[in-house]
């Protein structure tokens, strides 16, 4: 069975069904990877500010930019937004073992999105909670960013143990529409103790 994200699937479809050519050449984010491997491809994050949004992710978390990318199509039937057009950036890392091709943020600014209000003592809503990031040793460093930035809001951080062995520091911040994002301490160990390549 093919291995194709669900953007590469999506983009014919929207192409098809406005009659609009389908680009010759797909960008290296959308292509399948050469290592057989299944995980998410990518997470799209609605912005209200793009530029906002690119401060927090890539200057306050240190996100590459893989790409600037407007997606086209009949998005009114894909969305039920009324814009042809929505600009957007790919982030992610570009050193990782599969070269920015997951794990990645697809930055996007619907024209008529509506803002979701968030307060820091509500509880967590159904459907996407958080996204989450892993930092190594540069979790401090990057909590010492946002601050510098005036992004993130006042960080939540908990760290949490295995037996005697803790396994993790965690760090809860919100991105500028008020997003959860979780930052997390410890890169080569996932919560079930598997190795990271």
């Amino acid at each position: 069975m093919a291995r194709f994200a669900v953007l590469q699937l999506l983009l014919p479809l929207a192409a098809g069904l406005t009659g609009a050519s389908f680009p010759a050449q797909i960008p290296t984010i959308l292509e399948e990877p050469d290592t057989p491997h299944y995980a998410v491809h990518h997470t799209v994050v609605s912005a209200s500010s793009l530029s906002e949004s690119l401060k927090f992710y890539v200057d306050g978390l240190g996100l590459d930019i893989i790409r600037n990318y407007n997606f086209q199509g009949d998005l009114t039937t894909l969305f039920g937004t009324n814009t042809s057009v929505l600009p957007g950036y790919f982030l992610g890392d570009t050193t990782s073992v599969y070269n920015g091709t997951d794990g990645v943020i697809y930055l996007v600014e619907f024209p008529d999105a509506k803002k979701i209000p968030t307060d820091e003592s509500d509880p967590p809503n159904t459907g996407l909670f958080l996204t989450s990031f892993w930092m190594g040793d540069k979790l401090n460093a990057t909590l010492d960013r946002l601050d510098r930035l005036g992004m993130g809001g006042k960080p939540h951080i908990a760290t949490f143990s295995f037996g005697s062995e803790p396994l993790a520091t965690y760090a809860t911040v919100r991105d500028p529409d008020g997003a959860r994002v979780l930052l997390v301490s410890r890169p080569y160990i996932n919560s079930i103790g598997k190795q990271r390549p």
